[in-house]
């Protein structure tokens, strides 16, 4: 039971979302035996799920080893590709950039220098850099997964790039549904969520705030509009439908927290403008809905910090359940709104109660 519920700790903080339910059958069979003194022995059932995770994890660890090239015949470069951080060398340079918001520009000339030195010292390469093989691989990682996906590497910022991957899509099949779920880019020297005016006295620039709204605000319409372009063109479902949008808002559109201007601003642009393009799409049987999500547990997060840490500074927040939103939980809802042709031109929020 033990080994289980670490690999399904370790598996959802990768997002490695089939692994974790296999292992959450084999894990719940267990529990059950733990706690439930009536509960049956079935050795040959037990079996079974230990042999379906062993074969899930394996799958994982040839796709990680071989096809990513993480180990084995498989992988791309010498060790000197790839880069081990220790924790003291990220909590030195973190400490160097703490109290920079009240810094003197020579201060901030001297941090910035210092944090310089150091990641050169440890051997930092370009995010870029160390990540081109991985994105290099992901073709043929979405063909190996299965289910006739493919990937498209798309610059949200691009529309030449949107159209290439709705091109993509339509020629699997027809469009029937877009789900648009894209992050972004901070701005060019924003450090993160800014004040209209700081502590300093000094206001958010225009730039900074432009640059927020196109990420997550343009660059959605642009999605939605090439996607709709490209159903118009199906034949209609016995429901006279031709397909369906899901653009992702969030309850700061709603009710923002300090810090968010900008970002309430593209995420209210999504719900305001939700009821008016389902009545323009609604001549040609396209429907929009979009989703507001509370506090989830995405990369966002994960990448920053454990699974157990985002819970227990975010999961108390939400009144229930009493954790973050699970991705899945996302995913079901979408699934829901494909299918039910009645959902049309409203923001639906997803929060667990949660008010900011």
């Amino acid at each position: 039971f033990r080994n289980m519920h670490t690999i399904k700790g370790n598996a959802r903080t990768y997002g490695l979302l089939n692994l974790t339910n296999v292992v959450h059958e084999a894990e719940q069979a267990y529990d059950t035996l733990r706690n439930d003194p009536e509960a049956v022995w079935d050795e040959a059932a037990l079996l079974t799920q230990l042999a379906l995770v062993e074969e899930s994890v394996n799958a994982y660890a040839h796709i990680n080893e071989v096809k990513l090239g993480r180990k084995g015949p498989g992988r791309r470069g010498g060790v000197d590709k790839f880069l081990m951080i220790q924790k003291d060398h990220v909590q030195d340079a973190l400490k160097l950039l703490e109290g920079l918001d009240e810094a003197t520009p020579a201060d901030l000339r001297g941090a910035i220098a210092k944090v310089r030195t150091s990641l050169r010292l440890i051997g930092t390469e370009k995010v870029e850099d160390v990540l081109a093989g991985v994105v290099e691989s992901l073709p043929s990682l979405a063909k190996e997964l299965g289910n006739g996906s493919i990937y498209m590497r798309t610059d949200i910022m691009d529309e030449a790039s949107i159209e290439r991957a709705v091109e993509a899509a339509v020629n699997l099949g027809p469009l029937r549904a877009a789900v648009v779920v894209h992050g972004g880019p901070r701005a060019p020297g924003s450090t993160g969520p800014a004040r209209v005016v700081n502590r300093q006295g000094v206001r958010l620039p225009l730039d900074q705030f432009a640059h927020t709204v196109n990420v997550y605000l343009n660059s959605a319409f642009a999605v939605t509009s090439i996607a709709a372009e490209a159903m118009a063109k199906n034949e209609p479902l016995a429901s006279d439908q031709r397909g369906v949008i899901i653009n992702t808002a969030s309850i700061a559109g709603y009710e923002g927290q300090a810090g968010q201007a900008a970002y309430s601003a593209a995420k209210g642009g999504i719900i305001g403008m939700t009821l008016t393009i389902a009545r323009d799409l609604a001549p040609i049987g396209i429907r929009a809905v979009s989703i507001a999500p509370g506090t989830f547990l995405t990369l966002a997060y994960s990448s920053v910090m454990t699974d157990e840490q985002a819970q227990a500074k975010w999961g108390p927040m939400v009144p229930n359940p009493h954790r973050m939103g699970d991705p899945d939980e996302y995913g079901i809802l979408a699934a829901h709104i494909v299918a039910n042709d009645f959902l049309n031109g409203t923001t639906i929020r997803l929060d667990g109660a949660q008010r900011f």
